[in-house]
């Protein structure tokens, strides 16, 4: 009967001290969502075709930047998100934040893998990422 009182006691107290603060979640939440928000809205400029893409229909009037000079700035964009994403610990965020955190980083650094060149034969665009290799 002791073991199972201890048992109960050692749950309870886990429990409790692996709890997140609510304050901390929300807070590491209102920044996160902040980052992402900046993020799309730096982002979405650069790329109009994906925002058209993807329902936003600001920038329907311009297509994307195919000039060399074009990856440098996404690379640079991707990188100043991720340094800040870093900031954020993963596991002060809710739930819900937390697949977003995964789906924000994978993209931004997706778009901090890839290069495009032109080419002879028009512009030639690699994104490497861990999970995909695609050629353009």
């Amino acid at each position: 009967m002791r073991t199972i009182h201890l048992l109960i006691a050692t749950i309870a107290f886990v429990s409790c001290s692996s709890a997140r603060s609510p304050a901390r979640e929300e807070a590491a939440d209102a920044r996160f969502e902040s980052l992402a928000a900046k993020y799309v809205e730096e982002m979405l400029p650069m790329r109009p075709e994906q925002a058209t893409h993807l329902g936003d229909h600001r920038f329907d009037d311009h297509l994307d930047d195919y000039s060399p000079a074009a990856p440098q700035k996404q690379r640079e964009l991707s990188a100043r998100y991720l340094t800040a994403l870093a900031q954020i610990k993963l596991a002060d965020l809710s739930a819900v934040n937390q697949v977003d955190y995964r789906i924000l980083k994978d993209v931004a650094t997706t778009y901090f893998a890839s290069t495009c060149c032109a080419s002879s034969n028009g512009i030639r665009c690699t994104t490497m990422s861990p999970r995909r290799s695609m050629v353009c």
